[in-house]
């Protein structure tokens, strides 16, 4: 059994299977798989919900789904990827559809489309800010602009995440 207590500004209703989370930055759900190992009971009073299980994964699971949920609501999360390398760039094409271009080395742009749950914060030519208030669906859509463009790791180019950093390679040199 674990409690989490959570801030006054978020609300969660439990219907059915279904967790929905609301607060200052929007609304976010959770989808509680299997009812019958896990037990999620709402104590609105002293603003805590319990979840309960006999198996310790799915406690840890569900209980850290809900903690990104709460924070999510409340603050939201944002991530920076970064391009490096000669002539690769973002193009925003329409900030209203939601949809952008990546210039990356191929011979074709690389049409995007943002999911609606999120948002472009920043745009500039070799940096993309996105936000949104679901930390699983945003690490999601991260990773699959990352997918168009392996990682160089002997010249460092490529997509990378702001944070990240890379180990370089030594370049083999032929032996004579």
């Amino acid at each position: 059994m674990l409690e989490i207590k959570f801030n006054v500004k978020v609300s969660i209703n439990i219907n059915n299977n279904l967790l929905i989370f609301k607060g200052p930055r929007g609304v976010s759900s959770l989808f509680i798989f299997n009812s019958n190992i896990i037990k999620i009971v709402l104590n609105c009073t002293y603003n805590s919900i319990t979840v309960k299980s006999n198996k310790k994964n799915y406690l840890n699971l569900y209980s850290s789904l809900i903690k990104q949920k709460i924070k999510g609501v409340l603050c939201g999360y944002r991530k920076t990827i970064l391009i490096k390398g000669v002539g690769y760039k973002f193009i925003l094409i329409d900030k209203n559809d939601n949809f952008f271009k990546l210039k990356i080395g191929y011979s074709h742009l690389i049409d995007i489309k943002i999911p609606s749950n999120i948002s472009l914060l920043h745009l500039r030519k070799n940096s993309i800010t996105f936000f949104s208030n679901d930390l699983v669906e945003l690490t999601r859509f991260i990773f699959l602009i990352k997918s168009y463009k392996k990682t160089n790791f002997y010249k460092s180019k490529g997509l990378l995440l702001k944070d990240e950093n890379i180990k370089l390679k030594e370049i083999k040199k032929n032996k004579k």
